[in-house]
């Protein structure tokens, strides 16, 4: 069917009247949607007007409000307040600042931060227990903590957004800037791109396990990330911002090493800020982390004191010129550069800043939330001396930092001495020098940009000496914890259960399994360094980590003396508590036991043979434990009494995820480690650490692991919580109970894969601990022989002649046995049951009257 001409006019105006009615409709409702949320805004804007006139009240009269860089204040001419931060500052425009913010798990960072605070503001300040940071009451009006910040924002940006009250506050000004501390938890990232001209914000960030941001700046971090893959934002979103940022972690992490720093620089860069210094790596491994801080916080100091004066020059150029010729304009432009730095301010010659600090290449690569984006064929690339050299150039010829609030500079002939070579140790991450590549253009979300990462301690690497293990600051944090710290990587520590027995309190539960006396026992460790960070580990983090020995090393002979007098020292020392047996000291002080399982790994010591030896010859029993990761120094053992290697896992996953290895083939080693031990003929021993929720689901892949190694003794022990603590996420949630631990241990011993091999030998329920043995080589006419006779031991180890297990087993007594009535608690002591002051649900108080132990005689 055909249609006219006029037809087809008429079917074409009613389409054009349609979609115009459309349009129509389509404004009207978008015009009242901005009026709705005009009036929105300006209701909130009232409301927040409102909150922050309320509480500063103090007559009929509402004083004048305005908004400063510390919140919300009056302006009542009466409120005298000596804080210069506090109420007498009235900025009624925004004004920039000097921002240190701080990113943690474990605090660390919060602490480095308070220090990097304390360089630029010359003023100490106290680092608090929580990460939640207050600010202490104003000198003059005596008025409580936070009632001159309300819950107003801190940064001079828009209210509603920047920060709370309660996770910043400002501690001291430098250049005439105030200088506010700041948890990241409490930020709100868009207020970065509010930011006014020559806002300075320092980012102190460390890396958790497997790549991802510390607790208190995942959200910042996962903000940054998606804001530098937003075309929206624009490349120049935060142009107006100058920033540096310093990363704490361990290059022994590998590509892992500092990755959310390197992170939120490269998208800082991204969104068109300009760096007021470069990415530094604070590296654990280099030595004590504050002293890197220090030259961080010295190397912004420099540039910052520059461009100030660059920009104090400017401006008396620029007003001398509208009374002067130019002759005497040009006179004291040149004083000036003269007196700020011949490179530093010399604008013209020096040109783009940000084109001259860093070049990159560019490469493809992804850049997913974990932050684990590089591998390990990446590299890291540094431009030429320029950026350090203008640096080394600013410190060595401006005044002293004394004058201007800090506590000094950079040591310029030690910067122009390392600042050119400078290279790092992270093997999968090399740093070259003087290599020019193709920079990406700011702002381009598809391609990835790699920091310059300048090495916080380049000088030590370049040292001929090996360098010690503990720094300052990990013998503060040991020593505090009570570790007797011998030479430069060994410690020893007195066991609770060591005390329990000089007290006549029974014993641990090697007494009870292999008998022990533990009142004799030296807990010690040659090396504190370890390759895991274990979330049961009850040392909370506060030792080295290390793939391989690197450090200076001190002889064995020497370190066992220093075990024996340290030991013996704290014995004697212990003597005076209450309830201590005279002749239990006497015998406390004649060691007869080592367990090498104090804290660290202890077979990373190259001199572990010669070491055990000596403990030998002393005829010291030696109890070695590894954590499953050196399959070659396993290999090399000497015979030791018993060797220990902790399984905590029967997959990777769950053991990545208990043990939190560095090596990146922890897995193949784990299984290297266990295969290892049936070559040994002295005893061996899988000991297994449950954590309910982690690891107790297979019982079954757990005895396949046993095949590998065949040990002669399988412990199972349920895990000790140790307190809440910023790197753990364990509760008591997570602790079984000794009834789990047994339920575990008859799933291994009835699993098909061992076909009855082992069985229940002991029990130490006191520890929530047992014990598997095997029965074709422990069990003896019914009766269990897995206790040692250590004398027989010792010598056979020092006839230096072949000799196994079986050579110098001992049979268990009755009360150590397994469904014994004593459940290992050996008869001989005094058994202590401590009732505490615990309210049961009728409010009732449960337990002695005056809440002590009571002893319960045999």
């Amino acid at each position: 069917m055909f249609l006219t001409t006029r037809t087809y006019v008429v079917i074409s105006l009613l389409l054009l009247c349609n979609t115009a009615w459309v349009c129509a409709v389509g404004a009207i409702y978008m015009y009242l949607k901005n009026l709705k949320n005009k009036n929105d805004d300006q209701t909130l804007n009232n409301k927040d007007s409102k909150t922050a006139v309320t509480g500063r009240q103090e007559s009929a009269s509402t004083p004048t409000v305005v908004e400063n860089s510390m919140g919300t204040c009056s302006t009542n001419e009466s409120d005298e307040c000596s804080n210069e931060f506090c109420c007498k500052t009235q900025i009624k425009t925004a004004t920039p600042g000097i921002y240190v913010f701080y990113g943690t798990t474990r605090g660390t960072c919060r602490r480095l931060a308070y220090q990097a605070a304390e360089r630029l503001t010359g003023r100490s300040l106290p680092v608090p227990s929580s990460s939640n940071t207050a600010v202490a009451p104003c000198a003059t009006c005596g008025k409580e903590t936070g009632s001159c910040l309300e819950s107003s924002p801190v940064l001079p940006f828009p209210p509603g957004r920047g920060l709370t009250g309660d996770s910043s506050f400002a501690v001291g000004s430098f250049l005439g800037k105030p200088v506010y501390l700041a948890d990241l938890k409490g930020f709100e990232p868009e207020a970065l791109v509010s930011a006014p001209q020559g806002t300075v914000s320092l980012f102190l960030l460390s890396t958790y396990e497997g790549g991802v941001a510390p607790d208190s700046a995942d959200f910042f971090c996962r903000w940054m990330l998606d804001a530098s893959q937003d075309f929206r934002l624009g490349k120049g979103a935060l142009n107006k911002l100058r920033y540096s940022v310093f990363g704490s972690g361990h290059s022994a992490y590998q590509q892992n090493f500092n990755a959310v720093a390197r992170a939120v620089d490269r998208q800082l860069w991204q969104l068109g800020g300009k760096r007021a210094h470069p990415l530094t790596h604070g590296d654990e491994d280099k030595g004590d982390t504050e002293d890197q801080l220090v030259k961080w916080v010295e190397g912004v100091i420099a540039r910052l004191i520059k461009e100030e004066g660059v920009a104090a020059a400017e401006a008396v150029v620029t007003g001398s010129s509208k009374s002067k010729g130019s002759e005497t304009v040009q006179k004291e432009k040149d004083d000036k550069e003269k007196t700020v730095g011949s490179e530093g301010a010399k604008v013209n010659e020096e040109g783009d800043e940000e084109e001259d600090q860093f070049e990159f290449e560019e490469e493809e690569e992804e850049y997913d939330s974990s932050y684990d984006e590089e591998d390990d064929e990446e590299e890291d690339y540094v431009s030429e001396e320029d950026e350090e050299e203008a640096d080394a150039s600013a410190s060595k010829e401006l005044p002293d930092i004394e004058e201007l609030g800090g506590d000094g500079l950079i040591d310029a002939q030690e910067k122009q001495k390392t600042g050119g070579d400078e290279t790092s140790d992270n093997a999968n991450q090399p740093l070259k020098k003087g290599r020019r590549a193709k920079k990406p253009e700011r702002g381009d979300r598809n391609k990835s940009t790699k920091a310059g990462a300048i090495n916080a301690d380049a000088s030590a690497s370049a040292s001929p000496e090996a360098p010690e293990m503990l720094n300052r600051m990990l013998r503060a944090s040991l020593t505090k914890q009570g570790y007797k710290l011998v030479g430069s990587h060994s410690g020893v520590k007195l066991c609770r259960w060591t005390k329990s027995m000089l007290r006549g309190h029974g014993g641990c539960y090697k007494h009870a399994f292999y008998g022990i006396r533990s009142h004799r026992c030296m807990e010690a460790t040659p090396s504190l360094a370890c390759a895991n960070k274990c979330v049961f580990c009850w040392r909370h983090h506060s030792n080295p980590v290390g793939r391989a020995w690197k450090w200076k090393m001190d002889e064995a002979p020497a370190i066992v003396e220093g075990f024996l007098e340290h030991h013996r020292r704290m014995i004697r020392e212990y003597s005076g508590a209450p309830g201590v047996r005279p002749e239990f000291v006497t015998e406390g002080v004649n060691v007869a036991h080592c367990a090498l399982s104090l804290v660290g790994e202890p077979i990373m010591y190259p001199q572990i043979n010669a070491l055990v030896q000596d403990l030998h010859q002393r005829r010291i029993s030696s109890f070695l434990v590894t954590n499953a990761q050196f399959p070659d120094r396993i290999a090399q053992l000497s015979p030791v009494t018993q060797l220990y290697v902790s399984v905590d896992a029967a997959d990777p996953q769950s053991l990545k995820a208990v043990d939190r290895p560095l090596f990146a083939d922890f897995w193949d080693r784990y299984l290297a480690c266990l295969s290892g031990l049936k070559e040994k003929k002295q005893r061996t021993v899988y000991r297994l650490t449950l954590v309910k929720g982690w690891n107790m689901e297979e019982a079954e892949k757990y005895a396949e692991l046993v095949k590998l190694g065949e040990p002669d003794f399988i412990e199972i022990k349920g895990v000790t919580y140790c307190g809440g603590g910023g790197a753990s996420s364990l509760t008591m949630a997570n602790v079984p109970y000794h009834k789990d631990v047994v339920d575990f241990g008859h799933a291994i011993a009835e699993s098909t894969a061992l076909n009855g091999t082992y069985a229940l030998a002991c029990e130490h329920a006191h520890s929530c601990c047992i014990l598997l043995a095997r029965k074709d080589r422990y069990l003896v006419d019914g009766n269990w022989y897995t206790w040692i006779d250590f004398d027989k031991f010792h010598d056979l180890a020092n006839a230096g002649a072949e000799f196994e297990s079986k050579d110098y087993m001992k049979q268990t007594p009755d009360w150590a046995v397994f469904g014994s009535t004593a459940a290992g608690f050996d008869p001989k002591q005094n058994r202590v049951r401590k009732t505490r002051r615990h309210r049961s649900n009728a409010n009732s108080v449960v337990g002695t009257e005056d809440g002590e132990d009571e002893e319960v005689e045999p």
